[in-house]
């Protein structure tokens, strides 16, 4: 495996064309991120296709995982066997949510979103926030502090 520090979208559902996006950029590519669509159609199982079909490959998983602590590790639990390299979760939803991710996937390098970039500063204000950037870096140190080793 390479150490490019490329990261490539799997912006697709449909195995096939992951696969052959895969094979197509092996070389320059060593992390391949695989989203919620991918991962609400194809599950754990789509995902160990994937990698049974092109090889080993690090793997970004974006789920964006908020809910209460519990929910959380149980959804945690459920990825151990596919190992991801990286796993989103919502800076928003708190310190202990964050660290139940964090204490059943230790070896992921969990990563907190902050704010979505399709949320301005218009719409933060609208849904009772203000100042996005401040907001972001607020996100961003709790997630820190309850283990969080990556933000976005």
């Amino acid at each position: 495996m390479n150490n490019s520090p490329i990261i490539l979208a799997l912006d697709s559902a449909e195995i096939p064309r992951c696969v052959d996006l895969i094979n197509q950029t092996r070389d320059s590519v060593a992390i391949y991120k695989i989203g919620l669509e991918f991962f609400n159609k194809n599950g754990v199982s789509g995902v160990q296709k994937l990698k049974n079909e092109t090889g080993e490959f690090s793997l970004f998983l974006d789920l964006k995982l908020h809910d209460i602590p519990n929910t959380v590790a149980g959804a945690c639990r459920s990825l151990k066997e596919i190992a991801p390299d990286f796993l989103t979760v919502h800076a928003s939803g708190e310190g202990a949510m964050i660290a139940a991710a964090v204490t059943e996937l230790p070896k992921t390098c969990i990563t907190a979103v902050t704010v979505l970039t399709s949320l301005d500063d218009q719409t933060l204000e609208k849904m009772g926030f203000q100042h996005g950037a401040e907001l972001a870096v607020s996100l961003a140190d709790h997630a820190v502090a309850a283990g969080a080793r990556a933000l976005s």
